[in-house]
């Protein structure tokens, strides 16, 4: 990590934010337990989880996934059954 890097997750930290700690030899990203080990160990704010919102017709067809759920009620057709929310979930880390 670069100093800046550095400077950026502790202030992150200092502000509340969730902070992760990736092992350099794992491919796996873990809570951070308040230790600051920068020569061993990666840090980054948790990332949010990304959300789209779909529109689903009758015929079960989804032609587009929109960043929010006004532009999915902007762009429905007048037939659209529901406005579905999808949240991303994450298999690349472990902390919560």
């Amino acid at each position: 990590m670069t100093i800046d890097e550095m400077i950026a997750v502790l202030q992150a930290a200092k502000a509340g934010k969730p902070i992760q700690q990736q092992y350099l030899r794992k491919n796996v990203w873990d809570v951070c337990d308040g230790r600051w080990d920068f020569t061993n160990y990666r840090y980054r704010v948790k990332p949010e989880p990304r959300r789209w919102w779909l529109n689903v017709y009758p015929s079960r067809i989804i032609a587009s996934a929109w960043m929010s759920p006004q532009d999915a009620d902007e762009n429905a057709s007048p037939n659209r059954r529901e406005c579905v929310e999808v949240v991303e979930v994450r298999h690349d880390q472990s902390g919560s």
